[in-house]
């Protein structure tokens, strides 16, 4: 881009990213409580998302019914690590025996294009009509 006339403040835009949590299952640790990891991933989701739970059927309309945790339960770090899971022993399992638990920085945004991902670059142009056509060799 160094070729156009008048470019200045030419920059990639960065990303900035937003704290995410992030949980690492401990597959020796669910193993040991009898949960497997595709099972723990659907009870993972139940606090945040609402899982369907139970279906009404009557002539005039169907009704679903939904089922997902307080916010108390849900709202803090500390209070998911103390969901405890439903597993074969009568004692359960808590999140944090299962996971490890960490903070990282992740995408505020990801742009997409034709469904490819792309970086967008900024610039700004001085000395110049931004209508004014560029000549071509």
């Amino acid at each position: 881009m160094s070729g156009v006339p008048g470019l200045a403040d030419l920059k990639l835009y960065h990303v900035l990213g937003q704290p995410n949590l992030n949980f690492v299952i401990d597959r020796r640790m669910a193993a040991r409580f009898g949960i497997n990891v595709p099972t723990y991933r659907t009870r993972f989701r139940q606090p945040w998302v609402a899982t369907p739970s139970a279906r009404c059927y009557s002539p005039r309309n169907d009704t679903t019914s939904s089922v997902r945790y307080q916010a108390p339960y849900r709202d803090t770090p500390k209070a998911i690590a103390n969901i405890r899971l439903l597993s074969r022993p009568a004692s359960g399992s808590l999140w944090q025996q299962l996971t490890t638990m960490e903070v990282k920085d992740g995408a505020y945004d990801i742009y997409r294009e034709g469904n490819t991902r792309y970086d967008a670059v900024t610039f700004n142009v001085r000395g110049r009509d931004l209508a004014a056509r560029l000549k071509t060799p």
